[in-house]
């Protein structure tokens, strides 16, 4: 059984918030205009679940395309921190080099890939993953890997393929001494009081922290086809990929020392999904044209598969496993 540290885990969390930094306050210097800070703060009709969350941020957009040589640079992130400094929120959502070469793209990095009209509108998150900075946001985060787009007159082909993952990491919260506490009001908590012989008593939490490369190193294969006319679109598309989230597989027992509580191990993991889609859009104008009336209709199918990690194997008394659920849903816009 391969040993899990924390502390090293922690160390690669910290040298890839710094190194996401890095990056922004270099490219920042280059060309200033394209950076947006923003001081917020919520007035709020309603009374959040923690209690102690702050109410006011501070956040630094970057949204940058921008033509290098040969090459064309897109640098699309974000950074928030609020006042009451629980952890900061950071989000990549596109980062990539393309190149165009007669009717191909080649591109290198993160890159959205916009499956039909109804992904970007409806934000379903289950292909895609979300900024998710919000619950109300509806802002996607690309694959990482090597994209090739070829067009033709009336059909595009899109390939994509990667062995790296970068997950979906909001809402967020951070585990400290046994408790877990939420970066924002967003953050989904565990509980932290079970009910055990009839007495309310406290959950203490121990993460196990994967390693690295178990979260990172997950491969993905996806294709996507495109049927175009002057009026008209259809989509088809499917693949195989890490799912956007990370699951979690848990154990626990009761422990009753220091006057008895619930402790509860857990341990993050990364499960792959298939996924497949179908899509028709109808424009009354030119399908190029940014305006007018257009009518959009789309069927996605989400099949996770039903993975889990063996840590906990040897806990034959509990174990909390996932729940698999596969999706079928359409959208119209």
């Amino acid at each position: 059984m391969a040993s899990f540290t924390p502390h090293n885990w922690d160390k690669i969390r910290t040298m890839m918030k710094r190194s996401l930094l890095g990056i922004l306050c270099l490219t920042t210097i280059q060309v200033m205009a394209a950076g947006t800070l923003t001081i917020g703060q919520f007035q709020r009709v309603n009374q959040p679940l923690d209690n102690e969350v702050a109410n006011s941020f501070l956040q630094f957009d970057l949204d940058e395309p921008r033509e290098m040589g040969r090459w064309d640079v897109v640098a699309k992130a974000s950074l928030r921190q609020y006042s009451d400094n629980r952890g900061l929120l950071y989000a990549a959502p596109e980062f990539y080099l393309t190149r165009n070469i007669g009717r191909s793209e080649f591109t290198l990095g993160r890159k959205i890939i916009d499956w039909h009209a109804n992904d970007k509108f409806w934000a379903m998150g289950e292909i895609n993953s979300l900024k998710n900075f919000n619950l109300l946001e509806t802002d996607r985060e690309g694959l990482f890997g090597f994209h090739y787009h070829r067009r033709y007159q009336n059909f595009h082909f899109t390939l994509f393929g990667s062995g790296v993952n970068i997950p979906q990491v909001n809402p967020t919260f951070n585990a400290d001494n046994g408790t877990i506490k939420g970066v924002n009001e967003w953050s989904n908590l565990p509980p932290q009081f079970v009910r055990f012989r009839g007495n309310q008593v406290p959950v203490f939490y121990q993460i196990i922290y994967p390693e690295a490369e178990e979260i990172a190193l997950q491969e993905s294969v996806v294709m996507k086809l495109d049927f175009l006319t002057d009026h008209q679109a259809i989509n088809v598309y499917g693949g195989r990929k890490p799912e956007p989230g990370i699951r979690i597989v848990a154990t626990g027992y009761y422990e009753q020392d220091q006057g008895g509580r619930a402790v509860v191990q857990a341990k993050p993991f990364i499960n792959h999904q298939n996924f497949w889609g179908f899509a028709y859009s109808y424009h009354v104008n030119e399908r190029e044209s940014k305006s007018g009336l257009s009518a959009h209709v789309a069927v996605d199918s989400v099949n996770p598969d039903r993975g889990t990690d063996t840590v906990f194997d040897t806990f034959e008394t509990l174990k909390i496993q996932p729940v698999y659920d596969r999706i079928t849903y359409s959208t119209a816009s």
